[in-house]
C-alpha cells in the first residue's frame, strides 16, 4: 500500500490571525447587552436561593410582614432623631444578614445608590450659601463676585448644621431603601401580590403587577434570542449606521410583539372568565413567630416617638 500524503495545504502552517486593536469601548453592543441579560438573570436566581433559606423572616405571614414593613418606614419618615435612623440601619443590616442576602450584596445594593443619588443632591445643603449655621471648613474667603442675579458669598463654608441635615436625609434614605430590599428578598412575589389584594388593594393593580412579574422575564429570554439570533449571523465588523438600523427596528419589532402577547394575554383571560376579580386565597395566621415579631416592631416605633431615643 502506498503511503498516504496529506496535501499541500494541510502541511502549511496556519497564519496567524491579526490581534484585535484593544479600544475604551471595545466589547461588542450585542455582547453587552447579553452579559447584562444574563446578570440580570443570576441575580433573580440568587434570589429565589435567598428565598429558599429556612430562616424566620421568610416564613412569617405576608400581610403581617407587609404591615409591621410599612410601619417601620412611616416611622422612618417621620422621625426627627439621627439616633434613631442609626438604630433602625443596624437592625435592618443585622435582619439582612440573618437572612442570607449577605453584607456586600446589602452595602452595594443600599449605600452605592443612597450616596449617588440623594448624596448628590443634598450635598449643596451643606454649604453655608444654603444652609447657614456654625462654620466647620472654609473653602474661601474674602471673594465678591455677582453677575445680574447670580451672587457668591463672601465665605463659602461647611456648616454643621448643613453636614448634619445631608447626613440626615442619607441614613432616612438608606433605612427606606434597605427595608423595601429586605422585604422583597424574603418574601415571595406571588405571596406579595396576594397580601397587597387582602390589604385592599385594587384587584386590577394587583393582576397587574402580578402578570408583569412573570413576563417580563419571558420577555428577557426572548430579547436574548433576538440578540443571539444577530450575533450568530454576523461576519466581520457592523458600521454605525447598521447598528443604529438594526437597534431601531429592533425596539419597533420587540414593543409590537410585547403587543401582542398583552393582547393575546386580555383574550386568554377574558375566556377564562376573568372579570376584574383578584381570588387572594390567602388566610391570615398569626402565630408565635408573628406575634414576635409584631412586638418588635411596636417596640421600634415606640422608641422612636418618645421612647427610648
Amino acid at each position: 500500500m502506498r503511503p498516504q500524503v496529506l496535501p499541500v495545504w494541510l502541511e502549511q502552517t496556519p497564519t496567524k490571525l491579526p490581534e484585535p486593536k484593544k479600544r475604551l469601548l471595545s466589547r461588542d453592543y450585542l455582547e453587552k447587552t447579553l452579559n447584562e441579560i444574563s446578570s440580570l438573570i443570576a441575580e433573580d436566581s440568587h434570589s429565589i436561593a435567598v428565598l429558599s433559606n429556612r430562616q424566620i423572616l421568610h416564613h412569617l405571614d405576608p400581610t403581617v410582614k407587609l404591615v409591621g414593613i410599612v410601619a417601620l418606614l412611616v416611622t422612618a419618615t417621620a422621625t426627627k432623631s439621627i439616633s434613631f435612623l442609626l438604630f433602625l440601619n443596624s437592625i435592618v443590616f443585622i435582619a439582612a444578614l440573618y437572612a442570607g442576602i449577605g453584607g456586600k450584596v446589602y452595602l452595594a445594593r443600599i449605600f452605592i445608590p443612597v450616596f449617588l443619588f440623594t448624596g448628590m443632591s443634598v450635598l449643596p445643603g451643606i454649604l453655608n450659601w444654603i444652609t447657614p449655621g456654625q462654620p466647620l471648613f472654609v473653602l474661601y474667603s474674602g471673594l465678591h463676585w455677582q453677575t445680574g442675579w447670580f451672587n457668591l458669598p463672601v465665605e463659602l463654608t461647611v456648616t454643621k448644621q448643613g453636614l448634619k441635615g445631608a447626613f440626615f436625609v442619607i441614613l432616612r434614605g438608606a433605612a427606606s431603601l434597605g427595608l423595601v430590599t429586605l422585604h422583597v428578598r424574603t418574601t415571595r412575589w406571588s405571596l406579595f401580590t396576594k397580601s397587597l389584594a387582602k390589604l385592599g388593594l385594587p384587584a386590577v393593580a394587583v393582576t397587574v403587577f402580578d402578570l408583569t412579574y412573570r413576563y417580563l422575564y419571558l420577555f428577557l429570554f426572548l430579547f436574548m434570542d433576538y440578540l443571539l439570533g444577530r450575533k450568530s449571523r454576523l461576519a466581520g465588523r457592523e458600521s454605525q449606521s447598521a447598528k443604529l438600523s438594526w437597534i431601531g427596528g429592533t425596539i419597533a419589532g420587540f414593543l409590537r410583539l410585547t403587543g401582542e402577547y398583552s393582547c393575546e394575554l386580555n383574550q386568554a383571560l377574558a375566556s377564562r372568565g376573568y372579570r376584574g376579580e383578584y381570588p387572594a386565597d390567602l388566610p391570615l395566621t398569626f402565630r408565635i413567630p408573628e406575634a414576635g415579631f409584631t412586638g418588635l416592631i411596636i417596640l421600634i416605633c415606640f422608641s422612636a416617638w418618645g421612647g427610648f431615643f
